[in-house]
């Protein structure tokens, strides 16, 4: 979904880091090719900005400058989640009304189709438990160290995130998901990020012109991997993404529960 999104947004975002993400491409992505030179200008228009430091060195972590159709500086983030980068590049279209899969996925015949409909319906049952709020029928979507004997990676919020079972006390206010997209990003067909378009109610309030029609859309990203033949969630997170509104807040969910940021 954002990778459609950036190629008709006119923006060229440049890269600072030692190498690109591995499940992103396109013409309007570009790798610093003198990174010790992209990282003091970085610096300079945090300074400008009053942001602070831009970043670190080259090699500690990933930063991002983007440039509009004449040259101009249109924003910078620091960080690896590429879905809070893409909130500063504002919406025109009303997203509620794209399909319910991006053109072409899951169709066809062969195993890469094969594969992709099994994430698909994977996706699909996450959705059935937050939109029911079915903490049952969540719990067991999660990849967990339990799950395929794999080592538990540490979660630094931990104490910090509202379980699943709070979080699904009430049923989730989405009304549709829309523009479901599926990009590998392992060769072998083991890994998945999937990006869709979540629609909730966006209606207008005080100094808020509201959503197109009265309806709100997020972007989501979920990231799968495939544990003992089951396509499982590792993680999910959505961030603002639609016309009037400014992405200044991202919920990111694991197998622990959820936790609200605002990016920096």
């Amino acid at each position: 979904a954002y990778c459609r999104r950036w190629e008709t947004s006119g923006i060229l975002v440049v890269a600072v880091a030692p190498s690109l993400p591995k499940d992103l491409a396109g013409r309007w992505l570009a790798l610093a090719r003198a990174p010790e030179d992209w990282c003091g200008c970085r610096d300079e228009l945090a300074a400008v900005s009053g942001g602070g430091d831009g970043g670190g060195a080259v090699g500690q972590g990933c930063s991002w400058i983007m440039f509009g159709k004449t040259g101009r500086v249109r924003g910078t983030s620091v960080g690896d989640s590429f879905d809070e980068v893409i909130g500063f590049i504002g919406v025109e279209d009303d997203l509620s009304l794209r399909p319910k899969r991006a053109p072409g996925v899951g169709e066809g015949s062969d195993d890469v189709a094969e594969v992709t409909r099994r994430i698909l319906a994977a996706h699909d049952t996450f959705y059935e438990a937050l939109i029911a709020g079915d903490a049952a029928k969540m719990r067991p979507l999660w990849a967990t160290a339990a799950v395929g004997g794999a080592a538990a990676a540490p979660d630094p919020l931990i104490k910090q995130r509202v379980p699943w079972e709070s979080v699904l006390s009430e049923k989730a206010a989405v009304l549709d998901v829309v523009d479901v997209d599926v990009v590998f990003t392992r060769p072998d067909l083991t890994e998945a990020a999937v990006t869709s378009i979540e629609v909730c109610a966006g209606s207008p309030g005080f100094l808020n012109e509201g959503g197109p029609g009265g309806k709100g859309t997020l972007l989501a990203t979920k990231r799968f991997r495939l544990v003992d033949g089951w396509w499982l969630l590792d993680s999910h997170q959505t961030i603002p993404y639609c016309r009037n509104t400014l992405a200044t807040q991202s919920l990111r969910c694991n197998c622990n529960g959820c936790i609200l940021l605002k990016p920096k």
